[in-house]
């Protein structure tokens, strides 16, 4: 059978001294054998240079050789770890982020107000009336206040005329939040106080007589109406030529 030698890192052919390693063929006699072969080879690896080529009829034995740097091709086995993801993405990408919806514009619409009132039988009117506006979100309120008593009716009007356009103008943010909510603690607050009286100094104190109910009508951010009413006052809603009363009652 065919002998092949190894030994370290260096290729044989024909040295100076003549000597060289032939394969060796099956047939040969039994003076040929392998450990007089490895012997002669080793004897023609210590004078042939480093990195030479066995000839034609020669053996060429190289075990450690210096690495690569040939740029793997196409054509190259791929890495077990890759072979089995294939071509599908390491990562999955991240969705895109919601993007944030238009705020609602105002409503496009024509406004007009007007007031009238009727002293009737007494002698004194103690209605009163009032517009507040929010001139950035398109809103405002309307409110409506029947003073009444023989004492002080038009002057708790008045009062809460001013008291009510007072709190809107600090606390709006409130009636845009909720304004059913905001519209009750409105009242609340605004039935806060009374007056006492009492005819001379030898009389008991009591309390005066008189006071008002109120309606208001919110229009708020310009799309959505509110009705809110103490007392015995109410809000008619008319709507193509058909009239809706309209009451939200708040017990004080």
């Amino acid at each position: 059978m065919p002998l092949f030698s190894r030994s370290r890192s260096r290729s044989s052919s024909a040295g100076s001294n003549g000597q060289h390693i032939a394969v060796a063929n099956g047939g040969g006699g039994p003076g040929n054998s392998s450990s007089s072969q490895v012997h002669e080879q080793q004897q023609a690896y210590g004078s042939a240079p480093p990195g030479t080529t066995v000839g034609k009829g020669t053996a060429s034995v190289e075990e450690d050789v210096t690495p690569s740097t040939r740029v793997p091709s196409a054509d190259d086995e791929a890495p077990a770890a890759d072979a089995e993801m294939g071509d599908r993405p390491l990562a999955r990408p991240l969705a895109p982020p919601p993007q944030p919806q238009p705020a609602l514009k105002p409503m496009q619409m024509k406004v007009r107000l007007s007031f009238r009132t009727d002293i009737g039988g007494m002698s004194e009117n103690q209605d009163n009336c009032f517009i507040w506006r929010h001139e950035p979100s398109g809103s405002f309120v309307i409110g409506v206040l029947d003073g009444h008593g023989r004492d002080v009716g038009r002057l708790a009007a008045h009062v809460v005329q001013e008291f009510m356009q007072d709190w809107l103008s600090r606390r709006w943010g409130e009636v845009k939040e909720n304004p059913a909510e905001a519209f009750r603690t409105l009242f609340r607050e605004d039935n806060g106080g009374y007056l006492m009286k009492r005819r001379s100094m030898t009389q008991p104190w009591s309390c005066v007589h008189g006071g008002t109910s109120a309606t208001l009508v919110a229009l708020v951010e310009g799309r959505t109406l509110y009705t809110a009413n103490v007392g015995d006052s109410s809000a008619l809603l008319a709507m193509q030529g058909r009239r809706i009363e309209v009451r939200f009652c708040m017990c004080v």
